[in-house]
């Protein structure tokens, strides 16, 4: 069973073991009577809580606060010491300190600050966990152009998120909205089902303009529905309840302001407990997705009905892929632009971070359909002109003193869609890794990016001269979101990945050509 490590730094052999025993039962314990020794523990070993003594021989409790955060900046730190200055306070909450106690601290405190910051900790790792099942809904769900397959790929994902025992998607019918008398209300048909289901279920939550689905396209609006056989807007609940329905959550889909249908699941993960923030958001950018990916299939259903109706088939074709590509990469810009506004309403330094990292990924994404949108190949990507354009988004976010140098060779290589976007997400997680961890305390230095043919393969190089990685990191198993996200896309493009430790890091990936 999995125990959060917590790491002690106190030079005092008496206090040194009091924590050990008041924390031993719920945590792994690590001691550590130097700070030096602290900090070296650190740089090979991953830490989720360090309670610091504030004064000690060797080194100054700041300054270990300072390196362990620069080393692990995730580390929820606790500084503990007997000098009750507000002084001292503050330098520990400025330099990124959770929390601050003073000696001697009780037991019922010391574990109530050490239950908070792993509970802190916790959360943080579930933000991860959601942000990498989002990139790879992302990703899946708007890999293909086919309307079934879409269908088919968002229920799937449902199923595994949320555990969904049932599911279905209506959709708009355009074609006999389309025809439909003024003043008639359109019509959602059901799309695709999944799991023990009958229009007679699905009528359940729809009847007289006042059921569940209405009023989610009537206020655009998640609605999570607990117990289905106490909500007023459930009829016909003798067949959920022979369903076995109990909960029931309805997504609006929807491309800016405009509701393009309602996809509804059962899952017990929405039963009578109460619904988290992070939960809600979780089901907002996934219907976001999902609504994303049914309308570009839209579009390539429209083009394919254009070209075999029309003599000009290739130019509606070139028109029609472009409009696509520029409608993601507009999607994209504006998931990105609502993510920049809720990142200013959060003070907490770390998930600022967390935000700042999905919106990079996202804006990597909408480089490549912007890159695609211009070009006069539409199947194919200028590389060279997209690294350039990243590399310079990410020195401007990551304010760059113009110390640290980029340098890209990139050979006259051609990318489809298919390779470009893994290519693009890894160049952004490796490069944002460099930006942020390589160089710390202003250090100079170099970051190269090489990308070439060789024979039926493509190698892409990200390198530094920084400070490098810690020497116990295992590419197999990694905790980083990032290089988990970077291990996951080089495997979707069936290459391999290899780490050089020369004098700085190396990244060498190779995968085939597109035939």
């Amino acid at each position: 069973m999995w125990k959060p490590k917590i790491l002690v730094v106190e030079d005092e052999l008496g206090p040194r073991e009091s924590y050990r025993q008041i924390l031993k039962n719920d945590y792994e314990v690590i001691l550590m009577d130097h700070g030096r020794l602290a900090i070296e523990y650190v740089t090979n070993h991953p830490v989720d809580v360090a309670l610091v003594d504030i004064r000690m021989p060797d080194i100054d409790g700041i300054e270990v606060l300072q390196k362990i955060k620069t080393l692990q900046p995730k580390i929820e730190v606790i500084m503990i010491t007997a000098f009750a200055s507000v002084e001292n306070a503050k330098n520990a909450i400025k330099y990124g300190a959770m929390d601050y106690l003073i000696k001697p601290a009780s037991v019922k405190e010391i574990q109530a600050t050490v239950r908070k910051a792993v509970a802190r900790r916790i959360q943080y790792m579930h933000y991860n966990e959601n942000l990498f099942w989002l990139l790879q809904v992302s990703q899946s769900v708007t890999s293909s152009l086919d309307a079934q397959d879409v269908r088919k790929n968002i229920l799937d994902w449902v199923e595994k998120l949320f555990l969904a025992r049932m599911a279905w998607l209506a959709l708009y019918n355009s074609q006999k909205n389309s025809r439909l008398p003024t003043g008639r209300k359109p019509c959602i048909e059901l799309a695709e089902v999944r799991g023990p289901i009958s229009e007679e279920i699905v009528n359940a939550f729809s009847h007289g303009g006042e059921g569940i689905t209405e009023v989610v396209l009537a206020q655009k609006q998640i609605i999570i529905v607990p117990d289905v056989m106490t909500d007023e807007r459930v009829s016909y609940k003798d067949a959920a309840l022979k369903a076995e329905i109990r909960s029931i959550v309805s997504l609006p889909l929807m491309i800016q302001d405009k509701v393009i249908g309602v996809l509804g699941f059962s899952s017990p993960q929405f039963g009578q407990q109460a619904i988290e923030p992070i939960q809600m958001n979780f089901l907002t950018i996934f219907a976001n997705q999902a609504a994303i990916a049914l309308e570009n299939a839209t579009l390539y259903s429209t083009l394919q009905e254009s070209l075999a109706q029309s003599m000009a088939s290739l130019k509606e074709k070139e028109v029609l892929l472009s409009e696509i590509h520029h409608r993601v990469k507009n999607n994209l810009q504006l998931i990105h632009s609502l993510l920049s506004l809720q990142e200013r309403a959060i003070k907490d330094e770390s998930y600022r971070e967390m935000f700042k990292d999905i919106q990079n990924r996202i804006r990597s994404m909408a480089l490549i359909h912007g890159e695609l949108y211009k070009s006069e190949y539409l199947a194919k990507i200028d590389f060279d002109s997209y690294i350039k354009h990243l590399a310079n988004s990410l020195f401007r976010t990551y304010e760059t003193t113009g110390k640290i140098v980029l340098k890209i060779e990139v050979e006259d290589v051609s990318l489809s869609i298919n390779s470009a976007i893994p290519c693009g997400l890894i160049l952004n997680e490796l490069i944002s890794n460099s930006l942020k961890y390589a160089f710390p305390e202003e250090r100079e230095g170099e970051i190269k990016i090489t990308l070439r043919g060789i024979e039926d393969k493509i190698e892409l190089v990200v390198s530094d001269d920084g400070i490098g990685v810690p020497e116990d990191l295992d590419l197999q198993n990694v905790e980083s979101l990032g290089l988990q996200l970077v291990i996951a896309l080089v495997k979707q493009l069936e290459g391999t990945i290899k780490l050089e430790r020369n004098g700085g890091t190396t990244f060498k990936i190779t995968f085939a050509k597109l035939k």
